[in-house]
Formats: structure tokens, C-alpha cells, sequence
């Protein structure tokens, strides 16, 4: 696993031992960032369920300004920070969570540009952690949710304040790209 682009473009990242810790594929990463662009640059992601900060820090690597990175496994952490100092970023730019991702929506007011979500395809709160994401306004007006899930676990847009911009399947992978309901309003 390596950084696709950006100012540590080929570096490598450390995926951990810990099979509870699925990386997400090159080829999911490279999806997702050429539909993403430079849509983040200068901005603020949050990377939930960070497990080894891939995401995250594939962010940073392109110019996004600060990722916050939420997980409460404790081998995740222990990876993620691992692959902080592989890189040697500078500590203003990385915010780490060690805790559950629906309570940290619901308490934390802070507002992002990019959110990803890449739950454990076994995680059965995925519906309750996009409806906290923009019950709790922690998109910025134009913003963007990703979220990898199993495509047997879908998201409903049924009267919620969200809409489904573009949806990627890849084998048993759902890539879901979410923006509040207004956002050409």
C-alpha cells in the first residue's frame, strides 16, 4: 500500500498485521481521488473509521490543510500513527480520535470539506453515521461524503437532507459520493 500522488507520492504505508484492518484497494483510492480531483485542496477532511489513515493521509499528501482521523480499534491507531511518522507530517496538520465514530459526530462541531467513511463491511450503523454526518451539519455546504461499503449494506436517501451524487461498484464494493440535499440551491 503507497500514496498515489501528491507531495509523498510512492511512499509506502504500512497496512498492519491486524486482519481487522482492510485497506482500501489502489484501484478504489485511485477511483475515488480521480472523481475527487483537487476538490479538497486547502481544506479540512475527516477520515472516520481511519483504520491505517490511507485515505487520510492520501489527503494530505495532496493538499488537503488538516485531516482528523477517527477510529476506536487500538491496532488501527497504533498503524495509523505509524504511517504519521513514516511520512513525518507535521503535527498541525493530523488531529487522531480514539473513540466511536457516531458519538464523535454527534458531539464534535466541526465542519469539513471531505468526510470519508470505510467502515468493516460488517459494521450494521451505516445508515445511522451518514444521517448523523448531515443531521449534525458536519459537511460544509458543498461538501463531499465517500463512503466504501458492502453493496448487500445500500444507503437511503428517502426524505433525508442528502443526495447520492455517483455511486461505484467494484466486486463487492459500493463507492458512494454524498452531498447535502441543496448544494446547487
Amino acid at each position: 500500500m503507497r500514496i498515489l500522488a501528491g507531495s509523498y507520492k510512492g511512499r509506502q504505508l504500512s497496512g498492519g498485521h491486524d486482519k481487522s484492518i482492510r485497506p482500501m484497494t489502489s484501484k478504489n483510492k485511485e477511483s475515488i481521488f480521480a472523481i475527487l480531483d483537487n476538490f479538497f485542496l486547502d481544506q479540512n477532511v475527516l477520515d472516520l473509521f481511519c483504520g491505517s489513515g490511507s485515505l487520510g493521509l492520501e489527503s494530505l499528501s495532496r493538499g488537503a490543510a488538516r485531516t482528523t482521523f477517527v477510529d476506536r480499534n487500538k491496532s488501527s491507531l497504533v498503524v495509523l500513527r505509524e504511517n504519521i511518522n513514516t511520512l513525518k507530517l507535521e503535527s498541525e496538520r493530523i488531529r487522531i480520535i480514539a473513540g466511536d465514530v457516531l458519538p464523535y459526530l454527534e458531539k464534535e462541531n466541526n465542519i469539513y470539506r471531505l468526510i470519508f467513511a470505510d467502515p468493516p463491511f460488517q459494521y450494521d450503523k451505516i445508515q445511522k453515521v451518514v444521517d448523523a454526518v448531515f443531521q449534525h451539519n458536519r459537511l460544509e455546504k458543498e461538501g463531499i461524503m465517500v463512503l466504501h461499503h458492502e453493496k448487500t449494506n445500500p444507503i437511503h436517501q428517502n426524505e433525508r437532507a442528502y443526495r447520492i451524487l455517483k455511486q461505484k461498484l467494484t466486486g463487492r464494493s459500493l463507492i458512494t459520493f454524498l452531498a447535502k440535499e441543496d448544494i446547487n440551491a
